[in-house]
């Protein structure tokens, strides 16, 4: 684990000044969730603890994640989450083949057509509106 300060911040990720060497923390291990844009996360000046994924001597470049300093949600999603559960989660995204579900930050899951209903249907948007919040059983 190291401490270092947002120098930098581009569509990609953020670059980390950690104590005269600058890494990147790619977009994607700025957190377990998906990250939209790196703003939402830090700011410049912030000060940040990374782990150290990569360093590559001979192009002079770091990798580094925010992401690894933090638990991984599914450990907690399996110690909360049981078979046969009804949760309530929001649908995020509609498929030819099925609802993406948001079960908690970090944690997406889907659920395919056959189980959306009792009866064939032939779309997600049948059953499933994009509202904030539906019922369903794991």
């Amino acid at each position: 684990m190291l401490k270092g300060k947002v120098t930098r911040i581009a569509d990609f990720g953020a670059f980390v000044d950690i104590g005269g060497v600058e890494g990147l923390v790619h977009i994607s291990d700025l957190a377990w969730y998906r990250v939209v844009k790196p703003q939402d996360i830090v700011n410049v000046g912030k000060e940040v603890e990374v782990a150290i994924l990569k360093v590559d001597a001979k192009a002079k470049k770091v990798s580094l994640s925010m992401k690894q300093m933090q638990r991984d949600p599914w450990f907690e999603a399996i110690e909360d989450f049981s078979e046969g559960m009804k949760v309530f989660c929001q649908v995020i995204k509609l498929a030819k083949f099925g609802a993406f579900v948001l079960l908690r930050q970090g944690i997406e899951g889907l659920i395919p057509l056959s189980e959306l209903a009792d009866k064939k249907i032939a779309s997600a948007k049948k059953i499933c509106c994009q509202e904030e919040k539906s019922l369903i059983d794991l």
